[in-house]
């Protein structure tokens, strides 16, 4: 290798650290909410990562109908919640972020390495994602049992490190635990899919976190949805990956009837543990079960006052309660036009999550875990509304949007017609082989 060529890869691996360290920042940044900054942090990072892929001479795509359905949401939302006496750009930031996650996402799998070296990187970086969450969490909760005789009086809420005594700023609980699903998420996946016995122990350590965190906490939902992770994921790793079909179906079928089982004896012998452990942490789990009277009085009250004339302002959210679902959380605040724009939205990111799945050049272990990560965004979604209480997190969501749109149409470079002269890099996407269009 030349002397050029010595020095050229050089600075390509400093160039690629630095890259690298600026996701690893300035995503901290977000996901801790610094104050001022965490609104800037994802900008700088859409910045850097424009920059990157132009010095590499790497494609920047854009997904021509998920990206301008979530652009005329985004500013028909924010045009309808727009309050004079806060700064635009407080309001407007999650969704600016969104977009910016969105095109990053899409763009992702879009170099000159091979998917599964890119693949790699993307499962490194939930890692650190999932990591930073359990220290943020891991702070804030810390900080609550540490003072309780000055914490909030609303039940399960937590003030920010950043500022204490801000009511307006209180976390619930919920925000703390869907944030740690990106830990339930990596983890799960390595505990079928990987090798090295350390990723292994490593990921017992994030599944059994994140899950004694929810119960300490007294949040139902990963506490219920991580088993049934942890089963899909046995499944396509027995069945798919290694191929053992009769083995995979009866031990997953068993697991089922198990779980099935315990929550029969639960429902049967419910009183009796109520009476057991009621005061205890375990009584919301029991008493309040996979639903709240709320949510439903909430979802009631929205269907009865449906009207294609309404124009938001959260008049259910303020008479009712948090509405605890994404779409209707957009429709009580934003209105009937934001919400028929994320609905359509919706239907574009459902088709290119079925073409994404039915790719056959996407392999087994990149399609599982983005889908998976999907699934669990998809349903917390359904649960929550998550724009506000963690505005990193939707950015994230349109992330992993962005990530199997972008591959909804992969094709390996080989696979692709070569140009006279031009031959492929192994492992390399081939632009033509994606329209942007139709993603």
């Amino acid at each position: 290798m030349s002397e050029s060529n010595t020095l050229k890869t050089k600075n390509d691996r400093i160039l690629a650290h630095i890259y690298a360290g600026a996701w690893v920042l300035l995503s901290a940044i977000a996901i801790f909410e610094v104050p001022v900054m965490y609104m800037l942090a994802p900008t700088i990072l859409f910045f850097f990562f424009v920059i990157y892929r132009s010095v590499k001479k790497q494609p920047l795509d854009f997904p021509v109908f998920s990206g301008i359905a979530l652009i005329a949401f985004s500013v028909t939302f924010v045009w309808s919640i727009y309050n004079p006496e806060f700064s635009l750009i407080y309001q407007a930031f999650p969704h600016l972020h969104a977009v910016f996650f969105l095109l990053m996402g899409y763009n992702f799998f879009r170099s000159e390495e091979p998917l599964q070296a890119r693949f790699k990187k993307l499962e490194n970086y939930i890692l650190v994602i999932a990591i930073l969450y359990m220290i943020y969490v891991s702070l804030n909760y810390g900080d609550y049992l540490l003072h309780q005789d000055i914490a909030p009086t609303r039940e399960r809420h937590y003030w920010s490190l950043w500022y204490p005594g801000d009511e307006e700023r209180l976390k619930a609980s919920t925000a703390f635990s869907t944030s740690l699903l990106f830990a339930v998420v990596w983890g799960s996946f390595n505990l079928f899919f990987s090798e090295k016995w350390y990723k292994k122990v490593l990921s017992v350590v994030l599944i059994g976190y994140a899950v004694a965190f929810n119960i300490s906490t007294g949040t139902r939902l990963l506490v219920y949805l991580t088993p049934v992770i942890l089963v899909a994921e046995f499944f396509v790793w027995i069945v798919f990956h290694k191929k053992k079909y009769a083995v995979g179906v009866g031990i997953t079928v068993g697991v089922v009837l198990l779980i099935g089982v315990g929550i029969v004896y639960l429902i049967v012998n419910k009183q009796k543990l109520v009476e057991r452990f009621g005061g205890s942490v375990f009584d919301r789990f029991l008493t309040m079960g996979f639903g709240s009277p709320l949510r439903w009085k909430y979802l009631k009250n929205v269907w009865e006052n449906f009207s294609f004339s309404y124009t938001g302002g959260g008049v259910n959210s303020h008479n009712v309660g948090t509405p605890h679902n994404m779409w209707f959380y957009l429709y009580d605040h934003g209105g009937i036009q934001s919400f028929i724009l994320f609905d359509i939205f919706t239907v574009i990111t459902a088709v290119n999550f079925i073409r994404f799945l039915k790719n056959k050049h996407v392999p087994t272990n990149v399609k599982f875990f983005i889908a998976t990560l999907f699934g669990t965004v998809f349903v917390e979604f359904m649960l929550e509304d998550l724009i506000n209480p963690l505005p990193f997190y939707y950015g994230l969501s349109m992330f992993t949007i962005g990530l199997f749109g972008g591959l909804a149409g992969y094709r390996p470079r080989e696979s692709a017609p070569q140009a006279a002269g031009n031959p492929p890099t192994a492992g390399e996407t081939a632009p033509d082989q994606i329209p942007a269009i139709m993603q």
